[in-house]
């Protein structure tokens, strides 16, 4: 390892500086004529020994200030290389210091940037937020963080992130303001997408016609969409969050864990579960659930979309009672009646009467031809009624 020319400088100035200091002193020089010769000799031993020591000195320091030099080269290299720029700027906000990296993001010669203020690439409207974000920071002598676009020499603007810290100068004055500069374009793209698709799914989830929710794993109502809040009878969405599933929802509380039994060994359920609307009033629903896990399995929330179908139901019993009033009048008839499908011709049922008539029982006589059965005459044929 070899001294740089500025060490070098440095320690011929200080020779000098020493040579003219002791010129400055000579009237104190010590007489050695008047000392014996044993004195001299002890003299110049204690010189001998006073110069050795300074030479063993002299050669620490320099193996120091090799070191030292060895270790700025090595942290100015680091400074330069880093991924993140660094500007230190004063108090009035001009730039004192920069490295590569905020050189290259702002498009400019590092020496071009030194003693001009760092708002000169702050947008125009943003200037306020800027000089608030640096009187922060000496006001506070903290850490202050902020975002801001910057705009470089060419006139293209990036998003940037501003970590700055006051610190010292060589008088202990917080006067300068060291400040990472990270370029952020990417993230805030990615955090614009995201809120497009949240505000997309966001309208999709509100305007469906079937009743969305999204539970705690706790039985916590966590969101609901429109159509939800109006099914249940509640004036505003804010009514039904956080109510409680069991005590507040469920007609028959335990209807919940036999729920989450099904989902914790299927990941889904579909069912059938009576609800209590806001008025106390029952509704059958018809519910699809699927459990909401993170990167390790568990269950952070349940999503699901709950549909009336109290209605439907009655409509399906009052059919049904129908079908089966229906059914008792056909079988019960006096008259021989058979259903026949016009495509094929084949039977496909049967009353009583039927059976007793034809001497077939009802099973026998289904997907036979009426020309099969029949032993009558026309006019017997004729007495017997057809339907589709």
């Amino acid at each position: 390892m070899t001294l740089s020319k500025d060490s070098k400088d440095k320690i011929s100035e200080l020779r000098r500086d020493a040579e003219s200091s002791f010129a400055q002193k000579a009237g104190d020089a010590v007489d050695i004529s008047a000392l014996s010769h044993e004195d001299v000799q002890k003299l110049v031993h204690e010189l001998q020994v006073r110069q050795v020591e300074l030479q063993m000195q002299n050669e620490e320091l320099r193996q120091t200030q090799l070191a030292l030099e060895e270790s700025r080269a090595k942290y100015s290299d680091l400074y330069d290389s880093a991924p993140v720029g660094y500007v230190t700027v004063n108090e009035k906000g001009l730039i004192l210091e920069a490295n590569l990296t905020a050189v290259s993001l702002l498009g400019v010669e590092r020496q071009a940037l030194i003693n001009k203020p760092l708002s000169r690439f702050v947008r125009k409207e943003l200037g306020d937020a800027y000089y608030l974000h640096l009187r922060q920071v000496f006001e506070t002598q903290s850490g202050q963080t902020c975002e801001i676009e910057l705009v470089r020499k060419d006139g293209a603007s990036f998003h940037a992130q501003l970590e700055s810290v006051a610190v010292q100068d060589e008088n202990g004055q917080f006067n300068r303001c060291r400040t990472i500069v990270m370029d952020i374009t990417d993230r805030k793209q990615a955090e614009q997408a995201i809120l497009t698709s949240e505000q997309k799914y966001r309208a999709l989830f509100e305007e469906s016609f079937d009743g969305l929710f999204i539970t705690s794993p706790e039985g916590r109502i966590l969101d609901m969409n429109k159509k939800g809040v109006e099914m249940f009878g509640y004036g505003t969405k804010e009514e039904i969050l956080s109510l409680d599933l069991e005590r507040d929802v469920y007609s028959h509380p335990p209807d919940r864990k036999r729920i989450l039994s099904m989902i914790n060994a299927q990941g889904s359920a579909e069912y059938e579960v009576v609800v209590k609307k806001k008025s106390g009033q029952q509704m059958l629903t018809h519910c699809s659930l699927i459990a909401g896990r993170d990167e390790q399995g568990a269950i952070t929330s349940y999503r699901g979309i709950i549909r009336d179908i109290t209605e439907r139901k009655r409509a399906e019993e009052k059919l049904r009672q129908s079908e089966n009033r229906f059914r008792s009048m056909f079988q019960n008839h006096d008259a021989v009646m058979l259903l026949i499908e016009p495509e094929t011709g084949q039977i496909i049922d049967a009353n009583l009467s039927a059976q007793r008539f034809y001497g077939y029982q009802v099973p026998e006589m289904l997907g036979m031809s009426i020309q099969q059965i029949n032993t009558l005459s026309p006019d017997e044929i004729a007495s017997v009624a057809f339907r589709k």
